[in-house]
């Protein structure tokens, strides 16, 4: 079972009867999950201070939004010199996000409270960024498109772009990159909720190797690797790991 699909069944499934036995390399300790819960709502009322984040059970709720945050810890891996963690969370809302968004990331650290906490605050830069602001309306016009024979008018929002290797401190990169890359797929789609989405993941390998991923509406989206794949062989990088990751969203006007 792919870490993507371990993600919606845990979020599908009930919760266990009793907290299962910790250990310290259990990534589903009470503390670990505490610690992720705590980085997510730290990260959140930093990121965006007006909203308050309450918490419900196991769940932040993000008010006045009405969006509920449940997030959970899949995996502690240790390594020399640093820990990763693979975490999912999942936001939701009846009506814009009837099946949720679902994201599967991963956080490092020294060790494994360090590790939740950075990824936490890599979810809340990235994927939830882009959230809060479709829901508050903002968008670049100039990107706009009207699908027919409806008529609807669509509005692109772009989360912010995060690199990894090569790509690190690199200037002037541009943020809609993907947007427009994807931009005739996504268009030729029928859309019919008020939101839809779309996760990238490119990267190169020091051996010239693609490594990508593409989710739309959080189900895998072959038809989109070709083009980022021949988008990133024309990086200027060699031998040398390059990556770049966005979370998009696209709303219907109105």
């Amino acid at each position: 079972m792919s870490l993507f699909e371990r993600l919606r069944h845990f979020f599908r499934s009930p919760p266990p009867a009793a907290a299962p036995r910790a250990t310290p390399e259990d990534p589903a300790t009470p503390a670990l999950l505490e610690a992720l819960r705590q980085g997510l709502r730290s990260a959140i009322e930093s990121a965006a201070p007006d909203l308050r984040v309450v918490s419900r059970g196991d769940a932040w709720e993000l008010a006045p939004l009405g969006l509920p945050l449940t997030s959970t810890v899949f995996r502690v891996d240790r390594h020399p010199g640093a820990v990763l963690c693979t975490l999912g969370v999942r936001v939701h809302h009846p009506e814009y996000f009837p099946t949720a968004i679902d994201d599967c990331l991963v956080g490092y650290g020294t060790d494994p409270a360090e590790a939740v906490a950075n990824g936490a605050r890599i979810y809340v830069d990235g994927v939830l960024a882009a959230v809060l602001q479709a829901l508050d309306g903002r968008h670049d016009p100039v990107l706009d498109w009207v699908a027919l024979p409806e008529g609807t008018r669509w509005h692109p929002v772009a989360g912010p772009l995060q690199v990894q290797g090569a790509w690190t401190g690199v200037a002037d990169l541009d943020p809609d990159h993907f947007v427009q890359l994807l931009a005739p797929l996504v268009q030729a789609l029928p859309l019919h909720r008020p939101f839809h989405w779309v996760k990238v993941y490119q990267s190169r390998q020091p051996n010239g190797d693609f490594i990508g991923e593409c989710l739309r509406d959080n189900a895998p989206w072959e038809a989109a690797l070709p083009l980022l794949q021949a988008d990133a062989a024309t990086w200027p990088w060699q031998a040398q790991f390059a990556g770049k990751k966005q979370f998009l969203l696209f709303r219907r006007c109105g």
